[in-house]
């Protein structure tokens, strides 16, 4: 995550065929650290994933906002003709800093339910083209409260909108424009700010996304049985433990609480034990069948929470709860493709991918490939995954033995370097400290942890 900047805009007024309207441009505005983090415009249409349009804000600063009275307001795309429409008055609410706040608006037939909502109004978006605003008042057109605004559309409605900057392409039933960072980066430019990708929707309930934070990439980390070596520069050494009796037991790592830390758990077969500490077991639970079935680990559902999956050549079921199966799902051919997990555009929520050898193919919507390049040399060079950057996007590293090659846009080599002693010490990757949870303590002198293993019943 990275700093927001504090934006402003000059309202001008732009008078066209006897009517007057407010424009928000760069230059003077209303300050304030909430932003417009997602919009969807195809809810309800065909092949839409959520049967509601939405508008997803976020509090990027670093002390709660009062968002009572202000407005979500709308201005078509089409001509010069068109006028500010309210589309949304917030209720009395507090947005806490890192807390996202969810409005649903027009409701159609195609879709799920989104989560539960913040706030429900009825207002129906263009995906074509538009502009959608954020105001601190409920005034017509926002007058001096303009707080953000995202402009959208193809080259021939320019015209028509009103963007920050330049505007973002049109939006569709199945793209939504998602402000990239989760929602944390803001240079008053929409096409740089956001990309169109899948909807993720979050709400106030959702794990707190802390803009204020340094950057906080995710890092190296090494295991050997049930002992681990975590860093958090890819050079030294950050903490170094026990967990879990080693073989056949092997080490993953994830964000099991959605503190944005993430730490370790343990797998053999079926069964699994996570920490939230990297010493006391949080949970211990078993999922799916088994061999030939091993286990993959995501935030399939965009809470901030990692939760299991399982694969079985290029079949998929994947758990939000580590209990039930939320999505059943077949993506590429199998055989020697093999199954890769990542948030690849940066929506806040983990989707499928496959390799093989050098070649990748990754997917936003876990159905159709949307990147497909190659990396590496391939061969004996394996891929390694994870937000290399910080940026909030996912992508693609390569290694061999202790060597390690990182790339932040799945084309150049960003940073190679080498890490462990190689052989049988194998990688993990992982957010280790420098977020919104506290960093584990550094054992100088370790000794073995290992849970307390209950046998299946």
């Amino acid at each position: 995550m990275k700093f927001s900047l504090i934006r402003t805009v000059l309202i001008v007024l732009v008078a066209a065929m006897l009517l007057v309207k407010l424009v928000p441009v760069q230059g003077q505005k209303a300050s304030s650290h909430v932003v417009i983090s997602q919009l969807f415009a195809g809810g309800g249409n065909t092949g839409a994933p959520y049967h509601s349009d939405y508008v997803e804000l976020l509090n990027t600063g670093n002390v709660a906002q009062d968002l009572t009275g202000w407005s979500i307001q709308y201005m078509c795309g089409t001509s010069l003709t068109c006028q500010w429409m309210v589309a949304a008055v917030l209720p009395s609410i507090s947005l806490a800093p890192g807390q996202y706040f969810l409005i649903q608006e027009f409701t159609g037939t195609n879709g799920t339910n989104l989560p539960t909502p913040d706030f429900v109004g009825t207002f129906n978006f263009a995906t074509t083209a538009g502009t959608v605003m954020l105001a601190n008042n409920s005034t017509q057109g926002g007058g001096a409260g303009i707080i953000d605004s995202i402009g959208y559309g193809s080259p021939t409605s320019y015209p028509y909108i009103h963007p920050e900057g330049t505007p973002l392409g049109p939006l569709s039933a199945t793209t939504a424009a998602l402000r990239k960072i989760n929602g944390c980066q803001d240079t008053d430019d929409n096409a740089t700010d956001f990309t169109l990708g899948t909807p993720g929707p979050r709400n106030s309930v959702s794990a707190f996304n802390m803009c204020s934070l340094p950057p906080n990439p995710y890092h190296i980390g090494i295991y050997n049985g049930g002992e681990f070596y975590l860093s958090s520069d890819n050079q030294t050494v950050l903490q170094h433990n026990w967990f879990g009796p080693g073989a056949p037991w092997t080490i993953v790592t994830g964000d099991w609480n959605g503190n944005g830390v993430d730490s370790i758990g343990i797998v053999n077969n079926n069964e699994f034990y996570i920490a939230n500490d990297n010493a006391t077991p949080a949970q211990h639970a078993w999922f799916g069948p088994g061999a030939p079935w091993t286990m993959i680990w995501g935030d399939w559902d965009g809470d901030g929470v990692s939760s299991v999956g399982i694969v079985n050549n290029n079949e998929f079921y994947l758990s939000n709860d580590n209990t039930n199966v939320a999505q059943h799902l077949y993506f590429g051919p199998g055989g020697s493709w093999l199954p890769l997990v990542g948030d690849w555009d940066g929506n806040g929520t983990t989707t499928v991918g496959i390799v093989n050898n050098n070649q990748f193919n990754l997917s936003n919507d876990n159905s159709t490939v949307a990147s497909h390049f190659y990396f590496g040399p391939g061969g004996n060079w394996k891929p390694i995954i994870s937000d290399w950057d910080g940026n909030g996007s996912d992508t693609i590293g390569i290694y061999l033995n202790n060597e390690f090659k990182l790339s932040n846009n799945n084309a150049t080599v960003a940073s190679h370097f080498y890490f462990g002693p190689g052989g049988s010490w194998k990688p993990i990757v992982g957010r280790w400290g420098n977020g919104s949870g506290a960093v584990p303590s550094q054992h100088t002198q370790p000794k073995p942890l290992a849970p307390t293993f209950v046998p299946k019943k």
